[in-house]
């Protein structure tokens, strides 16, 4: 049997847009999100306001906060992490009179530093800090934390980490993270700098930029230093977690992020919700009123919020949403969602903290390509380029890519558009001059594209294909714009078997097919 392969070049003629490269960066932020889109459970139909990010290691996870104990709006949050995406993060204390003692719930990771520690729940944790590929870089656990301060061999249990306590009993630990730089409750204080214990204290104790100050409190606590311990004396902190559920340890020093809040609302695609052993049995956690969340599946992580819900009522969401894991957030007032510079879904106060979603790569489109020099070159982002109709013509060329063995060519009816660095094309413009066969089910919004016994289907707004059934997932979705379909054009053919490259210099994209 013979095989022909043929070379299709789509080359674009677009004198606008050659004029503005040197001009223009693209930048990639193909998240999806779904603003006020119905979603129905047995418990009953809730708008929700969500966000999907593609586990393809384009887009990471960070904490974000000030100091701990100060509060921010939720965009301030995200914009010090440089995010495209952010959601409110755990629980505060949002009543107290003072600006710096709003001290926050749950566990709190950034970068490698447990930050915060105090109460239960549940935890949102990220493993990787160079873009989430898989499930495997997440977790979402009932995890329980301990904590020791380690003296050459002793071990001293410790309570807290930046969050004091009324508990005369309390051990606490304050990093220079806190938002006070000295330490003055009355009690006895150790100053541990670079690992070394530096002095033992009843007065004020500073802080230092490199270490850390435990608040030993009552003479009880003393009493557990070893003995004949001085100055120079080796000491770190150590922490632990294990999973509640499991009933095993977790090895911490493998997480990178960690945002604890609660309650877990889904445990293998199942609700799961269960108060008393997330210990969240007050009246916030059984009302309705606004909720935030956040969990995954195998192909995305969604982040989102509804109003007028309870936690069973989020839960029952979320499986429908399809995700596997999830837990909730703050919720109330605190409940907020972000997305490139404008709000979803607005908080009613400033927040302690956030979790940011990151653009860590930042493909490029195969047409669109940033310029090496110039104004605006390698900053900002562009959501959308649309250019003017009629300055595109589709030309085919046989396998020495010579004009004068031209194929034949056509004009597109309408004008592609580039969104967030990638080109949509018209979808009766280019698939179907390949010899595709096209169906569109206008109740589904859903696309179905079929080629030499492959059969794809693509639904507006969703980033999951589906290839001869199987579920691929693209960095952009298709979208309708003015009434008219557009689909990438890259992902519509490389989800054919075709392969797509970008011919430097020629403005022309070139489709191998088999």
């Amino acid at each position: 049997m013979s095989i022909f392969q043929r070379t299709v070049f789509l080359s674009l003629i677009i004198i606008l847009l050659l004029s503005c490269l040197s001009s223009l960066a693209f930048a990639s932020s193909d998240l999806t999100t779904k603003e006020d889109k119905l979603v129905e459970t047995d418990r009953g139909d809730y708008r929700v306001n969500y966000i999907k990010i593609p586990l393809a290691g384009d887009y990471g996870f960070t904490t974000s906060y000030d100091e701990v104990g100060t509060v921010d709006s939720l965009s301030s949050h995200a914009q010090r992490e440089d995010g495209i995406a952010a959601i409110n993060g755990t629980f505060f204390d949002a009543y107290t009179s003072e600006d710096d003692e709003r001290y926050p719930s749950g566990a709190i990771m950034k970068d490698g530093q447990l930050l915060h520690l105090m109460g239960f729940g549940s935890t949102f944790a990220v493993k990787s800090d160079d873009g989430i590929k898989n499930i495997k870089d997440l977790d979402v656990s009932r995890m329980r934390f301990g904590l020791n301060l380690v003296i050459e061999d002793r071990d001293i249990r410790i309570g807290r980490i930046n969050h004091p306590s009324d508990n005369s009993n309390m051990i606490i630990a304050y990093t220079p993270e806190f938002s006070k730089d000295v330490i003055d409750e009355q009690g006895t204080k150790l100053v541990v700098e670079n690992n070394r214990i530096v002095e033992f204290t009843d007065g004020p104790a500073e802080i230092p930029e490199n270490g850390f100050v435990v608040e030993l409190g009552t003479q009880q606590a003393v009493s557990q230093l070893p003995e004949n311990y001085s100055p120079g004396d080796k000491a770190k902190l150590k922490p632990s977690v294990s999973d509640e559920d499991r009933e095993e340890p977790i090895e911490i020093e493998d997480f990178i992020h960690m945002v604890g809040a609660g309650p877990k609302l889904v445990n293998n695609g199942r609700e799961d919700v269960d108060l008393e052993k997330d210990q969240m049995t007050g009246e916030r956690h059984t009302i309705k009123a606004r909720r935030s969340f956040i969990g995954y599946n195998d192909n995305e992580v969604i982040m989102g919020t509804v109003d007028g819900a309870n936690h069973e009522d989020t839960a029952a969401i979320c499986v429908e949403l399809g995700l596997t894991e999830a837990m909730a957030l703050d919720g109330g007032a605190s409940s907020g969602l972000y997305y490139e510079g404008d709000y979803i879904t607005r908080p009613g106060r400033e927040i302690s903290n956030a979790l940011v979603v990151n653009n860590i790569s930042e493909p490029e489109d195969p047409g669109m390509s940033p310029s090496d020099g110039g104004p605006g070159s390698g900053v900002g982002r562009s959501s959308i380029l649309e250019l003017e109709p009629g300055n595109y013509t589709v030309k085919k060329f046989d396998s020495n890519r010579s004009e004068q063995s031209k194929k034949g060519s056509w004009e597109l009816d309408s004008a592609p558009i580039i969104r967030d660095g990638r080109t949509l094309m018209p979808l009766r413009g280019v698939i179907d001059k390949l010899g595709a066969s096209l169906d569109w089910d206008n109740s589904s919004q859903e696309v179905t594209i079929k080629d030499d016994g492959v059969e794809v289907k693509l639904t507006i707004g969703e980033t999951t294909a589906k290839v001869n059934g199987e579920s691929k997932i693209m960095e952009i979705s298709p979208i309708i714009e003015d009434s008219r379909t557009l689909i990438p054009l890259r992902y519509a053919n490389e989800l054919l078997g075709h392969n797509v490259d970008w011919i430097s210099g020629e403005e022309v994209i070139e489709i191998r097919t088999k």
